[in-house]
């Protein structure tokens, strides 16, 4: 177990696959290898988004798409804010982040979140008491 919890820790690989496959659609151009990768990434990410269903005590799968599309903003946003390292780029990463908390909390079936810290808060706590 992190320290963060491991529900975070998939998130968090989630978003990387979601990144992932964004740049490998970028290389495809005909490269059979290419695509190779970007099909076998397309479905580990889907592999994970359905453990991370599977963690959930009262799932609710019509967030998954909603989900999926946050997740890729808020790491995007992420990785702007790092780019730049400016203040604006942080908040609005944090904003796309508190947007994927919202639509984590109903795909997974918890009271509905605002903000993304006490979301995986709340999914650590929740992990720690189940071990």
């Amino acid at each position: 177990m992190t320290s963060r919890g491991y529900a975070t820790d998939l998130i968090e690989s989630i978003c990387e696959l979601i990144a992932a496959c964004g740049h490998l659609r970028e290389l495809q151009d005909g490269e059979e290898d290419v695509r190779e990768i970007y099909q076998k990434a397309l479905q580990l990410r889907r592999k994970q988004m359905e453990q991370l269903l599977d963690l959930a005590e009262a799932p609710n799968p019509k967030y998954h798409c909603a989900v999926k599309h946050f997740l890729g903003s808020w790491w995007r946003s992420v990785e702007v804010y790092e780019a730049t390292l400016k203040e604006e780029d942080y908040q609005l990463a944090k904003e796309a982040g508190d947007l994927a908390a919202m639509a984590l909390s109903k795909y997974l079936g918890m009271e509905f979140e605002t903000c993304s810290r006490c979301l995986f808060d709340k999914m650590l706590v929740k992990q720690l008491s189940k071990s």
